[in-house]
């Protein structure tokens, strides 16, 4: 545990700022992008990650609250350094949505964009948790167990060997970034970037929540806060699957429902979008 680097900086907020700045200049630079400026994705990867932040400290707030009602935590913890990834993630891809509406960017290709540089971005961030203490793993007798000595770590047992599950989700991570860089170094159909990065995030992260060891997080059922989401996430995946095959099979090799002629003119007129922006707005093709 390192809480502050050279005795000043905090850690934590060091290694979030480098690991959103270098998510977002990756998101940016690393290929051309059809349809999409560098400028689009740089702004929107921005906003995103502006929203994204608020989600997830709103989320971790709702997660600590019934402990700090039932006095188990201080008011203040509220307050202090404490983020919820899916909350961040959740917020992120309402950001992204409102920068594709008002930009009029292709939703699917702009989800691409940015899905290489959300885990570059988590990757460092767990580094941060690492160095502060939090988001620490379960007691264990292996050889990859650490230890917490630091007298600033109050919520984080001291002296007994952890689980270092910030470094393996951080690990993670970079191995889901590299796995993309890669499968994805050749032009693939629109969203199957950003698919492959929430499953393969989502399937890591509900493995790794069995070995936390940090309470904070929240529960739902026998589940963690975050296992929960992460199911949803799958789920969504799996009815993204189901209902393209059924799209595919009703309108042909077309999968995108705007660009369907009897899904088209049912859109609310609120929208005030014509046909012309949807088939750019979309661009599911």
């Amino acid at each position: 545990m390192k809480p502050f680097l050279f005795g000043v900086i905090p850690a934590y907020g060091f290694f979030i700022f480098i690991g959103a700045a270098l998510g977002v200049l990756l998101a940016t630079f690393r290929r051309r992008h059809d349809g999409i400026s560098n400028k689009e994705v740089f702004f929107t990867g921005v906003i995103s990650l502006t929203v994204g932040l608020i989600g997830a400290k709103l989320f971790y707030i709702f997660g600590t609250l019934p402990k700090v009602i039932s006095g188990d935590m201080p008011w203040i913890a509220l307050f202090e350094s404490g983020f919820m990834f899916y909350g961040g993630l959740i917020f992120g891809i309402l950001g992204a949505l409102l920068c594709a509406y008002i930009f009029n960017i292709p939703i699917k290709r702009l989800f691409d964009a940015l899905s290489f540089g959300v885990p570059v971005g988590q990757a460092f961030g767990r580094i941060g948790c690492f160095c502060a203490g939090c988001c620490f793993g379960i007691p264990t007798d292996s050889a990859i167990g650490v230890v917490f000595t630091h007298p600033l770590a109050s919520t984080t047992p001291v002296g007994v060997p952890l689980v270092p599950t910030q470094l393996i989700e951080s690990a993670s991570c970079f191995l889901i970034t590299a796995i993309m860089l890669v499968v994805f170094s050749k032009k693939r159909k629109d969203g199957a970037a950003f698919w492959t990065y929430i499953v393969l995030y989502a399937i890591a992260r509900f493995i790794i929540e069995f070995f936390r060891g940090d309470a904070e997080r929240g529960m739902i059922g026998a589940l963690s806060s975050s296992q929960f989401v992460a199911v949803l996430f799958l789920s969504a995946f799996i009815v993204y699957l189901i209902v393209r095959k059924i799209v595919k099979s009703k309108f042909g090799k077309n999968d995108s429902f705007l660009e369907a002629k009897g899904v088209i003119y049912k859109l609310p007129k609120c929208a005030k979008w014509n046909i012309m922006k949807f088939d750019r707005y979309a661009n599911l093709k």
